[in-house]
């Protein structure tokens, strides 16, 4: 292999999600994680990408890497832990597959509290899966955030039809 290439032994960076070579690697890191974490019940999932509508790459080679990554973890994680996968964009359809366990939600710009717990809620009745805000804000450039907009997020996902409490992005700007 010729190192120092932008993109190591791939020809481009799309070609992570079907070149045989990549998806191997792929499968002996996400076994390491396992052997390494995967006792461990404090582990909530295995996320297969963040933001994955961000990477370059064809949709469908995308998929089929999260279908055979979501076998492998299936057959290799003993202690079955859920999988999931988040996009950059709150409608991704990936993010609804039936491969992952739950629907990782990353939303930033949203209207107002009404606009994402209706759709949050939305989800979870449309899928009949639980939904996460695992990242969420009113903007992802700017951080606009004070107590209330924290405490809006973090109760209002809590207490709607969310698995849990919204986890905000400009957490450190409340705890400094």
């Amino acid at each position: 292999f010729k190192y120092g290439k932008k993109y190591g032994y791939l020809k481009t960076a799309g070609d992570f999600w079907k070149d045989e070579h990549a998806i191997a690697d792929a499968k002996c890191y996400i076994r390491y994680m396992i052997a390494r974490y995967g006792y461990s019940k404090n582990i909530l999932n295995w996320e297969l990408c963040n933001e994955i509508s961000t990477c370059t790459g064809d949709e469908s080679d995308i998929r089929a890497w999260c279908a055979e990554m979501c076998d492998y973890i299936r057959k290799t994680d003993a202690n079955n832990h859920m999988i999931s996968v988040s996009s950059a964009k709150y409608d991704d359809p990936i993010i609804f597959d039936k491969l992952f366990d739950f629907i990782n939600v990353h939303w930033y710009g949203y209207a107002s509290l009404e606009q994402y717990l209706t759709k949050l809620s939305s989800y979870t009745i449309m899928y009949n899966k639980p939904v996460f805000a695992s990242e969420l804000g009113i903007s992802w450039d700017e951080a606009i955030v004070n107590e209330t907009v924290m405490h809006q997020q973090i109760w209002s996902c809590a207490m709607g039809l969310s698995c849990g409490a919204a986890a905000s992005w400009y957490w450190e700007q409340i705890d400094a």
